[in-house]
């Protein structure tokens, strides 16, 4: 499935047209998706370093440090983007996973 481009994507999640401006928010946007992407992809993955990638992606996500210009935590605060309900909608996908369900309820 492709994505769509990436400034219409930021728009979308965060309504304000302005971020998608900044050169500096569509690098965090792609960082984001990248590691989404990842993450998914490695969950239910035979191949050793993909499920690594994934496990470095959810310890990113996990991490708190607001501190370095990409983290999760900063990322999401340039975004608007709430890091809990991502995390939230990210830990039902890896229990999902590791049920061996296909969607996550």
């Amino acid at each position: 499935m492709q994505s769509p481009p990436t400034d219409a994507l930021l728009e979308s999640r965060t309504h304000e047209p302005e971020l998608a401006a900044s050169s500096t928010n569509r690098l965090m946007l792609a960082v984001l998706e990248e590691a989404l992407v990842t993450f998914q992809k490695g969950l239910r993955s035979s191949d050793v370093l993909q499920r690594h990638h994934s496990w470095e992606v959810d310890r990113w996500i996990a991490s708190t440090d607001g501190d370095p210009l990409f983290s999760f935590e900063s990322i999401c605060s340039s975004l608007s983007i709430d890091p809990g309900y991502v995390r939230a909608g990210l830990n039902r996908i890896k229990i999902a996973a590791r049920e061996g369900r296909a969607d996550p309820a």
